[in-house]
């Protein structure tokens, strides 16, 4: 079940970014992976268009790079792709995510079953 993640851990250095930002003073407020390249759709407004690309991130280095954006005070950390569904440690790589950040993932919804959605 999906719980929302404001008022959280998340939600202070989230604002504090937001604030700093406004002030002209960059802080790192929200991140992207495209954690795969692989997709199903040819979605025409698909930010991720050149799906040739045959070079993914490896989970270590997905969970290191989380752990170094989090460090750096980023409250929301996106996964998108292509298809972030078709990554098989997906799971492994949202859990990598502390209580400092919130999780959010852009899918096309593709291979989503009832179980899984259960799970966010």
């Amino acid at each position: 079940m999906f719980f929302s993640y404001f008022p959280s851990a998340a939600y202070d250095p989230f604002l504090k970014g937001v604030v700093v930002t406004t002030s002209g003073r960059p802080y790192p407020v929200v991140t992207n992976f495209a954690v795969t390249p692989q997709c199903p759709c040819n979605c025409w407004h698909c930010s991720f268009s050149d799906r040739s690309k045959k070079d993914i991130l490896t989970l270590d280095r997905i969970k290191k790079a989380i752990s170094e954006v989090q460090d750096l005070g980023v409250s929301v950390i996106g996964f998108t792709g292509g298809e972030p569904l078709l990554r098989s440690d997906l799971e492994e790589i949202i859990a990598s995510v502390d209580e400092r950040s919130m999780p959010v993932m852009f899918t096309t919804g593709y291979k989503l079953t009832k179980e899984g959605g259960n799970k966010a």
